[in-house]
């Protein structure tokens, strides 16, 4: 069994996965893409084809991809001659896909964010060569706009989905504070949020009273966080859980019919940065 990760493999995505194996007596053998450290489509790209290419050479009984990290590359998933589960919003049913709202679940935090008072919202956006960050954008900001509220373009900042671009966001909304005097930043990836909420500390910055945070991603790494973050989606570990579920009825033969897609639901958690 293989699994095919854009970071760091030790994610609950990662563990929940592992687990089930383990349970099964299977193995699982991890590839990293690494891809939000690419700063463009065509590194991407050529990252996701090359480890498929090695894929091929070997002897794979199934295949678990996270979303982006074969962007651009998701066509050849046909090619690899074993079934393929792709968690995340495939752009078209290659394959069988499991995945969470994240346009819906994006609305959500905004609308909390604008029912608690906030009409001048930074946001951390991931970058937009990676295909995941376009629905968070479009549907916070189409949020905003719902409501009568106004994007402001100097409180959009474009991240990495790593941590290390939250840190630079957090100074960045500090030099925007005279100005602009924001209220709340959303942060469109929890590695992001984590990297701007230590930032924020060793700057001075008091959440919530100086500026309120919410994240998308619901990772159990954030629960180490105080104060507890405000954050949206749906649990790495439920959508890794489906899609072995998902691989392990194409194995069996009990599954044997066109790809489908599954859309687990995301929720909203409200912690104390809100």
């Amino acid at each position: 069994m293989s699994f095919l990760t854009y970071a760091t493999p030790i994610t609950p995505r990662w563990r929940a996965l592992q687990a089930g194996l383990t349970r099964s007596g299977e193995d699982m053998l991890v590839y990293n893409s690494d891809l939000p450290g690419q700063s463009d489509t065509m590194a991407a790209d050529e990252s996701g084809r090359a480890i498929l290419d090695r894929i091929r050479a070997g002897r794979v009984d199934g295949l678990i991809v996270a979303e982006a990290a074969l962007q651009g590359a998701e066509s050849e998933l046909r090619t690899l001659g074993c079934p393929c589960i792709y968690i995340g919003d495939l752009p078209k049913p290659l394959v069988d896909s499991v995945s969470t709202d994240q346009s819906e679940n994006t609305r959500l935090v905004a609308r909390h964010l604008i029912e608690r008072g906030h009409t001048r919202i930074a946001h951390v956006t991931g970058p937009h060569h990676l295909r995941m960050s376009k629905p968070r954008k479009d549907a916070f900001e189409g949020a905003l706009v719902d409501a009568g509220v106004p994007i402001i373009d100097d409180l959009r900042f474009e991240g990495s989905f790593l941590a290390e671009s939250g840190r630079r966001a957090a100074d960045w909304l500090v030099d925007q504070m005279p100005k602009h005097q924001p209220t709340a930043i959303f942060v469109a990836g929890s590695q992001m949020a984590r990297g701007m909420m230590g930032r924020l500390y060793d700057l001075g910055i008091s959440v919530p009273g100086d500026i309120a945070v919410a994240t998308y991603d619901m990772h159990n790494t954030l629960e180490d966080l105080r104060p507890r973050l405000t954050s949206v989606g749906t649990k790495p570990s439920q959508l890794a859980e489906r899609a072995l579920e998902m691989l392990r009825e194409r194995l069996s033969g009990k599954e044997t019919g066109p790809p489908r897609r599954e859309v687990i639901p995301g929720e909203l958690r409200v912690g104390q940065t809100t």
